[in-house]
């Protein structure tokens, strides 16, 4: 019976393991946006329960127990990896879940639903599991670094004037680690700008300051913003310091004048409830944490 599954997936559940796979984990609202947007949340929850039911999704909850994210379960794999190109490493857990929740909610952001036409977007997953061949020609093809994820913010132009990097860092790694990451943004790569979104002001001193002694550009690409920050205001939150400093991700990030948007879909990524059938108050924002709050409250 379980073989026959996929003959029974709609366009949209298909859309949804698809989303799973590439971004390791999303909530409900922002599954309801991004795969089922002509559902009601009610109706897109249902149907993901259903594939819950069915072993080919599952949730799972922070510690505090009032958030909770989707990923795949085993079955679920097999079915979305037949819709995938043939894959260099296989697999789709993710090793660390409060990390990729990070990842994941900054990384789409405002592109959630649709990404801008003359942009487009490669996510941490796609870089581990695919073939270097597989990717798109504006990705980076070196072994040196992974970042967290690429943005292209204007199709056609070089890399050196459109490609950001992420990189989320919640713990810190040694010294010698960031000289070789600074040395590998500074000489083989050479980016538009790459963003760093960090815990603390001690950790972008501590970080700044290992990068810049394997820099050969000084540092001249590098950003950091605050996660506190960034879970208070999304891809309105300012860059802290360095390239950029004061500017909003929406900015750096919309080559041209962003939309207006009456519900932030960046926010939407951040409201991990597991029915939200009620619009989220706006100075509460759920994330999924490890061992901690799974809210912030301002």
């Amino acid at each position: 019976m379980k073989k026959n599954l996929d003959l029974h997936l709609s366009i949209e559940d298909r859309a949804c393991l698809q989303l799973l796979w590439k971004w390791k984990m999303l909530s409900t609202a922002a599954l309801h946006l991004a795969a089922y947007p002509h559902r009601s949340i009610e109706g897109a929850y249902k149907r993901l329960k259903k594939l819950e039911h069915l072993k080919i999704i599952k949730t799972t909850a922070a510690n505090t127990g009032d958030s909770y994210i989707w990923h795949l379960e085993n079955l679920g794999f097999q079915l979305v990896v037949k819709m995938l190109p043939e894959l260099a490493e296989v697999g789709y857990k993710s090793e660390n879940k409060e990390h990729d929740f990070w990842v994941t909610a900054i990384h789409l952001g405002e592109w959630l639903s649709q990404i801008p036409s003359n942009c487009d977007i490669f996510s941490e997953q796609q870089l581990r599991r695919l073939h270097r061949d597989q990717y798109p020609e504006w990705v980076p093809k070196s072994t040196e670094h992974r970042p967290d994820g690429w943005w292209k913010v204007g199709n056609g132009k070089p890399n050196s004037q459109s490609l950001i990097a992420l990189e989320v860092e919640l713990s810190r790694k040694s010294p010698i680690e960031y000289h070789s990451v600074g040395e590998f943004y500074s000489t083989t790569v050479l980016p538009l700008q790459v963003i760093w979104v960090v815990r603390s002001v001690s950790d972008i001193n501590y970080i700044k300051r290992h990068l810049l002694s394997g820099s050969k550009s000084n540092g001249e690409e590098q950003s950091f913003l605050s996660l506190h920050h960034y879970a208070k205001d999304q891809w309105q939150a300012k860059i802290l310091c360095g390239k950029n400093q004061g500017r909003s991700l929406t900015s750096i990030l919309y080559p041209s004048p962003a939309p207006s948007l009456l519900q932030r879909e960046s926010s939407v990524l951040l409201d991990t409830r597991k029915k939200p059938i009620n619009p989220i108050s706006p100075n509460k924002v759920h994330t999924f944490e490890e061992g901690r709050s799974s809210s912030y409250l301002f």
